[in-house]
């Protein structure tokens, strides 16, 4: 059975058994879905025949390539030669290779020699512990696993497909994942050689002890360790979950040996010694705790075990706990009703809660928020724009949905606009008048938010549908209030608008008519502060000083808001380094304007759409696998914009992938390219352990 192997843009890579054949495409109806414009609905297919795979094109628009070759008829996929659907990447794994069992068509169980228990030179486990005995447990806190928990045994495999001790369908993961195992009394997680890796506490690990708490990835699907009691007491590597944070075994060679059973390294002794120490002193200061709080919650009822009156028992305690943290991770994954089954069961165990009564009525909110929300989006696909914008509006601003409807509520305005701004002028151009009246005035309620924008023409052409068809003047038009975060040039300039900068702006130009006229520059009213400063250049009854210092803002303004639109056109044309060019005199001019730290909207502006456009072609040599010249690009991203989050994600992808590719570097120079995509001023994770590897192996 041939292993399919599926690489996406953002280098995951997921593995399939293909049996028979599989069709690969964009299109849910394929076997193996590709989300990406580039590939056809139904792309290719794979197939075997006679102990071959084979690889057809489906017609693809864009066309199917095997080592860069264009694929036509049935060709051969041979193990080792990569195959390219659009920005995808895909081989197969050898039939005949040593994880491949031909008889029975499953992996088979990879046997490694220094991880087999009983082997002296490997790592056994401790002496008088059952083989299969009880180490812990996975409690499932992502993904396909959410909400189940396993017991881990010794030897435990874990994987996605029958055949490993604990099965989690889940494409991200391998059929033989990782392991858990007790070794020289501590309990080791072990990496499987997986496509996608396995994470401690996010971190990628080959193998690692693990302690009571331990946040587990494997793949993209997350668990939550915790350790057995029986191991906690009895077992010699166990520390307290308290003592964990120190990490001392982690991240151990493949090829690493630890000390044979019943022999313990002098440090570990000093580790336990140190733990010891710190159990003795939390159990004084619990016996201390305990005393002073025996007054604690009078009122409630004076039988609680364990403690104080109020006090819960502490089996209570730690189902409280517990209800908590789940109820939280269901919101993250915005299961509401779960979560408030959850937090309702919490309040039942501890009315006093205020934490979990409060946890209750917000995920009630997100429950209702979220019909809103998806409704919206249902009538916004089906082309009803006013009336999604409507259901937009109803939702809570205490929801997190309110951000959410305020980005789709931007582009409807946008389109909205557009459409009545030409419904309006074509109807008053028709002489249709009284028709012309709606179009007309909804152009203006969102057009009047940002008057700078606003179309002379469409407010005139409102003007004459109003006089034409005789509207009264108490009922004519007049410009709304409290729209003005739907609208986005009046939602951004809310967001200028709430710094204390009006103070700043007075302290540098004391002359108020100045003043007015730079913080209409800072708010992006740009028309309008030229304007003012042009009146002030052009009166007799200011001073001479005035009207130089006008004039030199205004030429200031004037070439900021050219620079502005040139670097607009740089975009378009795809030269970022004139784009930059065009950004620096922005920057350095709209700081002469303003007085530190402040920024004009037409600088923010600048400097959003040239990060957007460092993110696209970032990510686009991310998807082509060089790396380091994605990272240059975000980085430079970055130092234009550093509130764009979007790339602040992606430099954090990069570090992850970096720590994910030490593991396996080889040579000198994988290690020295990693340098190149890695942050280093400060030195981050991924560069300060690449950096001791090429000290260590001496390259």
């Amino acid at each position: 059975m041939y292993v399919l192997v599926v690489r996406d843009p953002e280098g995951n890579e997921t593995e399939y058994d293909l049996i028979g054949e599989a069709v690969l495409g964009r299109d849910d109806s394929s076997d193996i879905r590709m989300p990406s414009s580039e590939l056809s609905r139904r792309h290719a297919r794979l197939f075997l025949e006679d102990g071959l795979c084979y690889v057809e094109d489906l017609g693809s628009s864009n066309g199917t390539f095997l080592d860069g070759e264009a694929v036509v008829g049935q060709v051969v996929l041979e193990p080792g030669r990569i195959l390219n659907l659009g920005p995808f990447e895909v081989w197969v794994e050898d039939p005949q290779g040593d994880e491949l069992d031909q008889g029975a068509g499953m992996a088979k169980p990879v046997q490694d020699s220094s991880f087999v228990q009983g082997d002296t030179g490997g790592y056994p486990s401790r002496a008088g512990f059952g083989s299969r005995g009880l180490l812990g447990s996975l409690e499932g806190i992502s993904g396909a696993a959410l909400g189940q928990i396993f017991e881990v045994r010794n030897g435990a495999s874990i994987g996605r497909l029958p055949g490993v001790d604990i099965v989690v369908e889940d494409p991200s993961m391998s059929r033989r994942h990782a392991e858990v195992r007790l070794v020289d009394g501590a309990v080791v997680v072990r990496d499987l050689e997986s496509a996608n890796g396995t994470f401690v506490n996010e971190e990628p690990i080959d193998e690692q002890e693990l302690f009571d708490g331990d946040l587990l990835t494997f793949g993209s699907v997350a668990f939550r360790f915790s350790l057995a009691p029986e191991i906690g007491s009895e077992a010699p590597g166990a520390l307290a979950p308290s003592g964990r944070g120190s990490h001392l075994s982690a991240r151990r060679g493949r090829s690493g040996k630890r000390s044979g059973a019943g022999s313990m390294p002098a440090r570990r002794k000093l580790l336990f010694a140190v733990a010891g120490l710190f159990v003795v002193l939390m159990v004084v200061l619990v016996a201390v705790g305990g005393e002073d709080s025996a007054g604690v919650g009078a009122g409630s009822e004076p039988d609680a075990v364990g403690g104080g009156a109020g006090e819960l028992p502490a089996d209570l305690r730690s189902e409280v706990f517990s209800l908590m943290r789940r109820g939280q991770m269901l919101i993250d994954s915005e299961q509401w009703a779960e979560a408030e089954q959850v937090f309702e069961r919490a309040v039942e165990l501890d009315p006093i809660n205020a934490e979990a009564r409060s946890s209750v009525n917000q995920v009630r909110l997100e429950a209702k928020m979220q019909g809103l929300f998806e409704e919206g989006n249902r009538m916004a696909q089906l082309g009803s724009l006013e009336d999604a914008l409507e259901v937009y509006m109803e939702i809570s601003p205490e929801s997190t949905y309110r951000r959410r409807a305020r980005f789709q509520a931007h582009q409807i305005v946008e389109r909205l606009k557009g459409r009545y701004d030409g419904e309006c002028r074509g109807l008053v151009r028709a002489r249709q008048f009284e028709r012309a009246l709606v179009p007309c005035r909804r152009y203006m309620d969102f057009a009047c938010q940002c008057p700078e924008t606003l179309d002379e023409r469409t407010k005139n052409a409102l003007e004459r549908a109003e006089q034409r068809a005789r509207v009264r003047p108490n009922e004519r038009w007049r410009c709304p209030t409290g729209i003005e975060e739907w609208v986005p040039c009046a939602a951004r300039r809310v967001v200028a608008s709430s710094q204390d900068h009006k103070p700043l702006i007075a302290e540098r130009y004391s002359e108020k008519a100045i003043a007015d006229a730079v913080t209409s520059y800072h708010e992006g009213q740009v028309d309008e502060a030229l304007r003012a400063l042009r009146r002030l250049e052009d009166s007799r009854s200011t001073g001479e000083q005035v009207r130089e210092q006008a004039r030199r803002l205004r030429r200031q303004m004037q070439y900021v808001h050219g620079k502005s639109r040139q670097l607009q056109t740089e975009l378009i044309r795809g030269d970022l380094d004139q784009a930059y060019s065009e950004w620096e005199d922005i920057e350095s001019t709209d700081s002469e304007i303003l007085p530190d730290p402040l920024e004009s909207f037409v600088r923010r502006d600048a400097a959003r759409r040239l990060s957007g456009a460092y993110h696209d072609r970032g990510f686009e040599r991310l998807q082509a696998h060089r790396l380091p010249e994605a990272f240059d690009l975000f980085r430079q991203g970055h130092r234009v914009n550093p509130d764009d989050t979007r790339i602040a994600e992606r430099l954090r992808q990069l570090e992850r992938r970096a720590l994910y590719n030490l593991r396996r570097a080889q040579t000198c120079g994988q290690l020295r390219e990693v340098l190149l995509y890695t942050v280093d001023d400060p030195p981050s994770a991924g560069h300060q352990e690449a950096t001791r590897l090429i000290a260590d192996r001496g390259c």
